[in-house]
C-alpha cells in the first residue's frame, strides 16, 4: 500500500508538466494549440510544426510556444517533446511526406500522439 504523505513541511516532488508539440498550425491546428497552451493545467505546448513557411511562426508566436519550424524532423528527434497532435488538413494524409509520414516518425519514436482525422481518407489505404 502506498500512503501519501501530506504533512506540512514535507517536500512535495514538482509534477511533471506533459510537453506536447502540434504538427500542423492551420485552422484545425491553431484551435488545438490553443487549448493546449492555455485550457490545460500541466501541459505545455513545447513546439510548432507546419510546412506552410511562417505558419508555425505566427503560431508559436501568438502562443509563446517558441520554438516553429518547418522541419516536422526537427520536432520529433527532440528528447523532450512527450506527445504529438497531429492536425494536417486531409487531403495531406496520404502524402508519403505529409500527416501519413509524421505519424509513422511519431510512433517510431514511441510518442504519444493525437490525431483529429483519419490517418487516410481511403479506406484501402489505411
Amino acid at each position: 500500500m502506498v500512503v501519501a504523505d501530506n504533512s506540512p513541511g514535507r517536500p512535495r516532488p514538482a509534477p511533471h508538466t506533459l510537453r506536447l508539440a502540434t504538427i500542423g498550425a492551420g485552422r484545425i491546428g491553431s484551435n488545438h494549440a490553443a487549448i493546449v497552451a492555455r485550457q490545460i493545467p500541466g501541459v505545455t505546448l513545447a513546439a510548432v510544426s507546419d510546412p506552410v513557411p511562417g505558419a508555425a511562426e505566427r503560431l508559436a508566436t501568438e502562443l509563446g510556444a517558441p520554438p516553429a519550424t518547418t522541419d516536422v524532423h526537427e520536432v520529433l528527434d527532440r528528447e523532450d517533446i512527450d506527445g504529438v497532435l497531429i492536425t494536417a488538413p486531409a487531403r495531406a494524409h496520404t502524402d508519403p511526406h505529409g500527416a501519413r509520414r509524421a505519424l509513422s516518425i511519431a510512433l517510431a519514436a514511441i510518442r504519444s500522439v493525437e490525431t483529429d482525422r483519419p490517418v487516410t481518407i481511403a479506406e484501402v489505404t489505411a
